[in-house]
């Protein structure tokens, strides 16, 4: 039994393991569909700049003050944003 698990164990490193192969697929698309998300979520936000503007004459003074005007939480350890400029960009 235990030379069992522990074959099983080592083939599940190999990577020419299908279902090592299968959960490296899953995974990349997983992080695929996460960067996917963040890129909209900032052309959503650079959207809500303008529209900030617009509507006020000036730029936001931060993200908390565009989090109020859009009434949506931002999660502010993905973006950074620059006041001066109404830039917005993804944290690396």
């Amino acid at each position: 039994m235990l030379l069992l698990s522990l074959s099983f164990l080592v083939s599940c490193k190999d990577s020419s393991n299908p279902i090592s192969k299968y959960g490296d697929t899953v995974i990349d698309k997983y992080k695929s569909t996460q960067q996917f998300g963040d890129r909209m979520s900032l052309k959503n936000l650079q959207q809500a700049v303008t529209t900030f503007r617009v509507a006020n004459s000036r730029l936001p003074g931060d993200l908390d003050e565009l989090e109020r005007f859009t009434g949506e939480t931002i999660d502010k350890n993905k973006f950074e944003y620059d006041s001066s400029t109404g830039t917005l960009t993804l944290k690396k």
